[in-house]
């Protein structure tokens, strides 16, 4: 099909496919959805593996807390408790076996805690330990 110009004796071509087919544009746009999908899966498994790493990081910091407090005052002992953003925790002290002998000259402590929380159902830990020197025990 051509069209003549009024100003000129030239005809001008036009094409006859000027356009999209509808199945051109159902795959562009199912191309877009799986994409979207994907991009949106990504983002939101980034964002909740943020948030796993949030609570991560406030219970170790809590445990790192806790092995501080005990290091200052060394003596077998076990106690727990949950904090009110729903950690618990647990500390455990105990001097080693060679350490409670009175003449020995080293005298070693294993500090143990243990945050956990909750997580979707899941029950997730942070534990945290160490070897410290203890003062001698007193007493008989």
């Amino acid at each position: 099909m051509t069209f003549a110009s009024e100003d000129s004796d030239l005809a001008v071509p036009v094409a006859q496919d000027a356009g999209f087919t509808l199945l051109e544009v159902l795959i562009a746009l199912t191309i877009l959805a799986l994409s979207t999908t994907a991009l949106f899966t990504a983002f939101f498994g980034a964002l909740e593996r943020s948030r796993q790493d949030g609570f991560a990081s406030e219970a170790r910091g809590l445990a790192h807390s806790l092995l501080a407090e005990e290091e200052n005052s060394i003596s077998p002992t076990a106690r727990h408790g949950i904090t009110p953003s729903g950690f618990e925790w647990s500390v455990h002290v105990a001097r080693s076996a060679d350490s409670n002998d009175g003449a020995a000259m080293l005298h070693i402590a294993t500090i143990a805690i243990r945050v956990a929380w909750q997580d979707g159902g899941i029950t997730r830990a942070v534990t945290v330990s160490t070897l410290a020197f203890a003062p001698p025990m007193r007493g008989p």
